[in-house]
């Protein structure tokens, strides 16, 4: 299915930018760097994966800029037309920004998640993603799960809880709670030029957040 405004589906993307960083620095993805250096994986991945999407969007932003321009070759226009005009494609390009910046905070958080379960896969560790019909069997929403939904379901105990997010705002205080309950809830951000204060690193230390 392809995405609004032709960008390719996120996990093609992740395809491509896994392919380009093979070709930059094949030994990033490979099994034992990957074990060692999980965390700079990670990121170097989602740095060309946005990268990608980024490319697309402008691909996007040209294509309808040309577009219009085409619209308006086709005869001359009078002031108020081209007021009427102007005032149109302005508004279009509001609604546009708006839904590209929703699809990019969507994507962010999906291409984390499918980057962190191939990455896993790559060195042998087996995770399901949880979605939103998993929780009619009670399962609440996370985003991955260790080894399987099913271990999660009947030995909650032998499974592993993954919480990723692209933002750590206030998040790491529910990872807290369900570690302090004993459930073995991992938390795993990427800190988009995000400053967290000394104060806070100390809290999250603390509570021994992962």
């Amino acid at each position: 299915m392809v995405a609004p405004y032709n960008i390719p589906p996120t996990a093609d993307i992740i395809q491509k930018a896994t392919e380009s960083l093979r070709a930059k620095n094949s030994k990033m993805l490979r099994p034992e760097f990957v074990r060692d250096k999980f965390s700079d994986t990670v990121e170097s991945l989602f740095k060309i994966t946005y990268e990608k999407y980024s490319e697309y969007e402008e691909r996007v932003i040209d294509d309808t800029i040309q577009e219009d321009i085409r619209k308006l070759e086709d005869r001359m226009y009078t002031r108020d037309e081209v007021e009427e005009i102007a005032m149109k494609e302005a508004r279009h390009a509001i609604q546009m920004e708006k839904s590209l910046k929703q699809s990019r905070a969507s994507r962010a958080g999906k291409s984390f998640e499918i980057i962190v379960q191939n990455l896993l896969g790559e060195i042998g560790i087996k995770c399901e993603r949880i979605t939103r019909g998993d929780k009619k069997v009670h399962l609440r929403r996370i985003d991955l799960v260790i080894p399987d939904k099913k271990t999660a379901i009947e030995s909650p105990d032998r499974a592993h809880f993954l919480s990723l997010k692209t933002s750590l705002k206030e998040r790491w205080k529910q990872v807290a709670e369900e570690q302090e309950q004993g459930q073995r809830t991992h938390l795993l951000t990427l800190l988009q030029r995000e400053v967290i204060s000394n104060a806070v690193a100390h809290r999250i230390t603390g509570h021994a957040v992962l």
